[in-house]
Formats: structure tokens, sequence, C-alpha cells
């Protein structure tokens, strides 16, 4: 993989149409966030194409990895599916990552790594937004990951 190019940024709040699970650990979240975006775009009575911006998010706990998947909206959300009015985030790391899902942990470690590197803190949910992703192989997908960011440990 090549060094990805990582900036940093104040992330928007966002209006979304979610799902979301808790699954035990990383390697399961790669099986649950498809599905998640396709049981919310039934919903919300789009396919993926015509969605809003598709967006997943990560949070860690200590059940494992809460995973929330959705798309942007200006309606509300309708049955099946819940709305979250995601806050903006002041502050976050940002990276692009080109290519498959199946790379995008390497992309996710290097953009970790800067957090780490400037001394930051992640803040959570981390976002993932799907820029471009509408290829089956995926070969073409533009994926940003935002990793919100704070100066000191939460307490």
């Amino acid at each position: 993989m090549t060094a990805i190019e990582v900036q940093e940024k104040g992330l928007p709040a966002l209006r979304l149409a979610v799902r979301t699970v808790t699954v035990p650990d990383q390697p399961a979240v790669a099986g649950v966030v498809g599905p998640l975006f396709d049981e919310v775009a039934e919903v919300i009575g789009a396919d993926a194409a015509a969605a809003g911006t598709a967006v997943a998010l990560y949070d860690m706990n200590e059940d494992g990895v809460e995973v929330t998947a959705g798309f942007t909206i200006e309606g509300e959300p309708g049955d099946g599916c819940e709305l979250l009015e995601l806050p903006a985030a002041a502050r976050a790391l940002s990276a692009v990552h080109h290519g498959t899902m199946a790379g995008i942990g390497e992309s996710w470690r290097a953009l970790h790594t800067a957090v780490l590197e400037h001394g930051l803190v992640p803040d959570w949910p981390s976002r993932e937004v799907y820029l471009v992703s509408e290829s089956e192989d995926q070969q073409d997908w533009v994926t940003e990951l935002q990793q919100p960011v704070q100066e000191e440990p939460l307490h």
C-alpha cells in the first residue's frame, strides 16, 4: 500500500437514517456493514446509489465494536431505522482510502498511527464516508476515514 495523506479538519454534523449492531471484535465488522446499508436503503425506499451519502460509524466499547451504518437524510427515516443526529467534531484527522474494503484496515492503522504521532487521543465514533461506492468489485471505491480527536484522554 502507498502511504496515505493525513489532514486535520473539523467534521460537520450529520443527520442520518441508521441501523446499529454490536459485534464482538474488529474482524466481525466486515460481515455486518454491507447488510446494514442494504437494510437502511430498503427502509428509506432507495437503492444505495439513489440514497444520500453512505456513512458508517464505529464505536469501541466494553461489548466489542458498535457498528452503525446508514445514509444522510433530510426527512424522517421511517419505521425500521433510527434517526441519528451526529454532532460536528471540532477536530479530526482524516485520510482517503482508495480501493477495496479488503485493504481498509491498513489505511485505518496508518491513520491511527498518525493520531498517536500527533500526540492526540481518538474520540469516538470514528467515521467512514463512502464518496464513491457503486462498483461491485470495489476497485474504484473512494472512502474517507475520519477520526475525531482530542488532546486530553477522556475521563
